[in-house]
């Protein structure tokens, strides 16, 4: 998507960032939070969430998240929302032991027309 193509500017967003994780100084993964939109203020999106599959089952995806939680608490953000993909089962599993709950229904209109999961966490 657009984004992804261009993910340095995506995340030069006021009230944003985009942490990644190395071993070796070689990249295993990343991921970013920013402002979900101008009509859920306080709300904050968990995005581009990457991770190479040597990197799985290492807690990389854990702390990466935990970076986006804890900046997203210093933004003052009230609320997490993500949206991934059904097969990602690995991920959700994830996501629910980090405390994200999930929805019935999209919180907005989003370009991620292909991700039918959607979590939300209170921070």
């Amino acid at each position: 998507d657009a984004k992804t193509d261009s993910l340095y500017e995506t995340f030069q967003a006021e009230n944003s960032a985009y942490f990644v994780a190395l071993s070796d100084r070689k990249l295993l993964g990343g991921c970013g939070i920013l402002s979900l939109d101008h009509t859920l203020p306080q709300t904050c999106e968990l995005q581009k969430m990457y991770l190479l599959p040597k990197a799985r089952g290492l807690k990389i995806g854990y702390r990466l998240i935990s970076n986006c939680l804890a900046f997203a608490k210093q933004k003052d953000f009230k609320q997490c929302y993500l949206t991934t993909f059904p097969t990602m089962t690995s991920a959700h599993r994830l996501y629910k032991q980090m405390g994200f709950e999930l929805l019935d229904k999209p919180l907005t209109i989003s370009c991620h027309s292909a991700c039918h999961i959607w979590m939300l966490k209170q921070l």
